[in-house]
């Protein structure tokens, strides 16, 4: 007895994935049928660098991203884009992902810079199927690349990078590159010391000096960092045997040691050795940043991939930070575009007051999101969606005076009434600035903020709380007179500026049937 299955049709799709150097290499691979209710599906390629799949008939995309060899010497390790968007697989077909067509991506602004965020990022879409794929580069790959992948005829296909440059942290002189680490006290300006090569250890001799030092395996960086801290040393720089930038925690339990930390690749270590002495310059707040982008609509081309901007591709920003006292904040500018809607990254540390110079990349389709934060997370402000427009140069301020309750653009969520649901946000420390909302931490014993929001029906009072929001929860159906108002306050203690703010909004509403969303006038 003996029974037979026919399989549906299918066809075998051979995936090869190979190295920059030509040699097989595993991957982990994102396989995509274009086709509408149809997710995405993990694969994973071997060491033998060949997978094979039996798959239903269609268009498929399959992406990877591959770490590889780096651009930057024998130690370096990149991070590769590899793309096969449009596979008609009408019968058994192979596809090779090839390193060695991997372009090294770049961004050239024509003076020295540190790449402080980066992301690697792609949209496809075809037959009612949608992917989006994104990587925030780590701190450990110092190289990025993508090969070429012809223009996809069958709905629409973008590569994109985005960049957070800034002047570099610490410059050593001799070295390409030291990377600041966290867990250490940046230095600032210019300093001299003599340097001590310990290699594996111990730290003798090495008080007021700075300490060239090797990472072994098995080694925790908060060890090392402790005997370097113990023995007097006055900076320690750190290398290993791994190809890639090394970036570990070298702090304490309780936060960062009072000494610059920073690592080196071999080849820098060799240079820093062979100088026997350090002379460096730290900058903990950057006097320029450059948030840059650029996309590859319908694929990515076969020719180089630096991206050097011109004059004209840029917005200059004169951009003050404003503060009556010395005080840590936070920044950041998320770029979006129709094709990319989520800004990706996060916000860096600034030192307020500060005034800086910022270019931005413009363009068809090119928005950007920007927060800004104060007294660590104690004070947020908000932009709208910005589009800047190249060649300009402007003024931009956060945190000027007087802050004030500001329903901007960059609200989050804002005024709904969802049938008998009415729900309010009045964010309350907007600046003078265009189009900036401000939330504050009303909530914290140490804030020094607070602010009462309260919501009134016909003059009758029905809810009032701390912080922004209020809501009516059984409003009436028929058109009623409604009245929002907040107040908020700043203790001059903590702020040194003795604000009150006070906004009353006052509308008439009524119940929308079967309408969901804002419906207030």
């Amino acid at each position: 007895m003996f029974g037979l299955v026919k399989e549906e049709e299918r066809y075998t799709l051979t995936v090869h994935v190979k190295d920059r150097a030509g040699a097989p290499a595993d991957a982990d691979l994102v396989v995509q049928h274009l086709a509408e209710g149809v997710d995405p599906v993990p694969a994973h390629v071997g060491d033998s660098g060949t997978l094979r799949l039996r798959l239903k008939p269609g268009t498929y995309s399959l992406t990877s991203f591959l770490e590889v060899r780096g651009g930057n010497g024998a130690d370096s390790l990149g991070l590769g884009f590899l793309a096969a968007p449009e596979i008609r697989l009408d019968r058994n077909r192979e596809v090779t992902l090839d390193g060695r067509e991997l372009r090294e991506i770049r961004a050239d602004v024509g003076r020295r810079t540190e790449t402080r965020q980066l992301l690697m990022e792609y949209a496809r879409s075809a037959h009612g199927s949608d992917l989006f794929g994104a990587v925030q580069v780590p701190v450990t790959y110092d190289s990025v690349f993508a090969a070429p992948t012809g223009k996809v005829t069958e709905g629409e296909f973008e590569y994109r990078t985005v960049w957070r440059l800034g002047k570099p942290m610490l410059e050593v002189r001799g070295v390409r590159e030291a990377v600041v680490q966290p867990g250490g006290t940046p230095t600032e300006g210019r300093t001299r010391l003599p340097l001590a090569d310990v290699g594996d250890g111990p730290f003798t001799g090495v008080a007021g000096k700075a300490v060239l030092a090797r990472l072994g395996d098995g080694t925790d960086p908060a060890d090392l960092a402790q005997a370097a801290q113990d023995a007097g040393a006055a900076a320690l720089f750190v290398t290993d045997d791994r190809p890639g930038r090394l970036n570990a925690w070298w702090g304490t339990e309780t936060g960062d040691r009072p000494l610059p930390i920073a690592t080196l690749n071999a080849a820098d270590a060799e240079r820093l050795r062979e100088a026997g002495r350090v002379d460096m310059t730290g900058t903990r707040n950057t006097p320029y940043t450059y948030d840059l982008s650029e996309g590859h609509p319908g694929g990515v081309p076969d020719r180089d991939l630096t991206y050097a901007p011109g004059r004209r591709d840029l917005a200059v920003l004169d951009t003050r930070y404003h503060a009556v006292k010395p005080v840590g904040g936070g920044e950041f500018r998320y770029s979006l575009t129709g094709t990319f809607p989520v800004g990706v990254g996060f916000r860096e540390r600034i030192d307020l007051p500060a005034e800086r110079t910022e270019y931005v990349s413009t363009g068809p389709g090119q928005l950007w999101h920007e927060s800004v934060t104060a007294a660590g997370e104690a004070l947020e402000q908000r932009s709208g969606l910005v589009a800047y427009r190249g060649g300009t140069r402007t003024g931009l301020d956060w945190f000027r005076p007087v802050w004030h309750p500001w329903l901007g653009t960059g609200l989050g969520w804002g005024q709904q009434r969802m049938g008998g649901q009415l729900r309010f946000n009045t964010p309350g420390w907007g600046d003078s600035g265009p189009d900036h909302t401000g939330f504050g931490d009303v909530w914290s014993e140490d804030g020094g903020m607070s602010q009462t929001t309260a919501v009134y029906l016909d003059g009758e009072l029905v809810d009032e709380g701390t912080g922004s929001t209020a809501y009516v929860w059984d409003a009436p159906a028929e058109e009623r007179t409604y009245r929002v108002v907040t107040d908020t306050a700043l203790d001059p203690g903590r702020w040194e500026l003795g604000v009150r703010g006070h906004a009353e909004w006052t509308f008439r509403s009524a119940a929308t049937p079967g309408t969901a969303g804002p419906s207030c006038r």
